[in-house]
């Protein structure tokens, strides 16, 4: 995809994109604090230790010549060394575990410890580590009761006597804050590339047109309006609502449209405008008469011409006969332009309705009678709307498109597939060189405040603001 596209889908899913890091750093600050109400469950800060003395009743009675002869020092090395894995050895970690309540497992108990006989004594230091003071000695008082309950069960040989308890101080260990914070970075980065991961699916899986910057990359064209879904209300004639689901904002935009295609047919006037769209369904009916609407409340002059011979609808949206209409006309010259030419309900707005539907519309519109008929509307009224079948489903389009001034596509949002608004552009380039934009009909995004593409944007809320 190119970089344009990118910026577009930042753009679009920025918020997706700022949840999955808050969800990801959330859920591990959850995690943690659920790890550090566990005792042990820390990474160990604090150490306390407690000093022990080992005396065997028949090493006492030795004198001190054969306390110091090798066979009484050999003797004394292995019962401080039996005690020390004693100590270590999983029957005491378990009396730790069961007489402090704790809910970890024997191996973590066993890493917490350092136990170790001091040379040239009969002193076993003892160390326990934990994420606090408090849980460091009551671990390492832990592991010395553990034990005497151990060695007096047991009926072992040697006394054991507490000669000496160092307090909890911190560990001589690397503070946590860094290794946390990396933690935290790596959580965040995650969170990113997997919401990231799910954008990118998704895109690929829909292939469909989104916003505004999309249906500029998609077709090379400059978006000339996006229109909002919204509803017209109850009586169904969109062309002149007022009320309804975001009908108000609706207005607006296609005034914004009117406004756009003023601008861009300032040197080169466009008297015949040709709507069309890439696949049915993505609101060209509408938008055509929404547009003309608007250029009837700035008192022109304007004519539909229904010229969508195969399903046409123009005739329910005003509310008005669909026979005798455009192909009636074309079929016989017995049918004039003024008894197909019908008033609306609408100020300064009439409709060619497209009558009965033929066999032959392609023929019939591709007809000097047809060049003859838009020749005698041009006389008589300042603009002229035309409302065409799709440009890929069959070839009316692209013959209107050569009697037409400019070409206007519409896209829907979430539905026209981002190769069919291409590929339609691409038709109708071979028709007129004219394709004047794009308006992008049902957006459901929320817009941008900065608009991007082509600048026409930026004129038509310059002139709302200036209205």
């Amino acid at each position: 995809m190119e970089a344009t596209r990118y910026f577009a889908i930042v753009q679009r899913w920025w918020w997706l994109l700022i949840i999955g890091v808050l969800m990801s750093v959330a859920a591990y600050g959850i995690a943690s604090r659920i790890r550090d109400s566990k005792p042990l469950a820390t990474a160990p800060a604090f150490t306390a230790s407690v000093t022990l003395f080992i005396m065997d009743d028949n090493t006492a009675a030795l004198d001190a010549a054969s306390a110091s002869s090798p066979g009484a020092t050999a003797y004394s090395d292995r019962l401080l060394s039996s005690y020390v894995e004693l100590i270590k050895s999983p029957l005491v970690a378990q009396r730790v575990i069961d007489r402090l309540g704790l809910a970890v497992p024997i191996a973590e108990v066993q890493r917490r410890l350092a136990v170790a006989a001091l040379p040239g004594t009969q002193l076993i230091q003892v160390t326990a580590s934990a994420a606090s003071p408090g849980d460091a000695e009551l671990l390492v008082n832990g592991v010395v009761q553990s034990y005497l309950a151990v060695h007096a069960e047991g009926h072992l040989p040697g006394n054991t006597y507490i000669s000496g308890v160092a307090p909890s101080q911190q560990a001589a260990i690397p503070p946590a804050g860094r290794s946390e914070w990396k933690i935290v970075f790596m959580v965040a980065v995650f969170g990113l590339l997997s919401a990231a991961a799910i954008i990118v699916a998704f895109e690929f899986l829909t292939n469909t047109v989104r916003d505004s910057a999309d249906a500029e990359v998609s077709t090379g064209l400059p978006v000339l309006a996006s229109i909002p879904l919204w509803s017209a209300g109850k009586n169904g004639r969109i062309a002149s609502a007022i009320v309804g689901r975001r009908a108000g904002e609706a207005a607006e935009r296609f005034r914004m449209l009117r406004t756009a295609i003023r601008l861009k047919t300032e040197g080169q006037p466009a008297q015949v405008l040709l709507f069309s769209a890439p696949g049915a369904s993505a609101g060209t009916t509408t938008t055509a008469a929404n547009y003309a609407f608007a250029l009837a409340q700035a008192g022109r002059r304007v004519v539909i011409v229904d010229a969508n011979l195969r399903e046409p609808a123009q005739h329910r949206m005003f509310g008005v006969v669909a026979t005798p209409g455009l192909a009636d006309a074309l079929a016989s010259k017995q049918v004039s332009l003024d008894s197909i030419l019908h008033t609306t309900s609408i100020d300064n707005i009439s409709l060619v309705p497209a009558g009965l539907c033929p066999a032959n519309p392609s023929e019939l519109l591709d007809s000097r009678r047809f060049d003859a008929m838009l020749a005698e509307l041009r006389g008589r009224f300042d603009a002229i709307v035309i409302d065409s079948p799709p440009a890929l489903a069959a070839t009316d389009a692209t013959l209107l498109a050569t009697r037409a001034d400019a070409t206007i596509l519409v896209v829907r949002s979430d539905q026209t597939a981002r190769p069919k608004a291409a590929a339609a552009v691409e038709l109708l380039g071979h028709a007129t060189p004219r394709i004047m934009g794009v308006v992008l009909n049902r957006e459901t995004s929320a817009p941008r405040r900065r608009p991007v593409g082509s600048g026409v944007a930026a004129a038509q809320n310059a002139e709302a603001r200036a209205q």
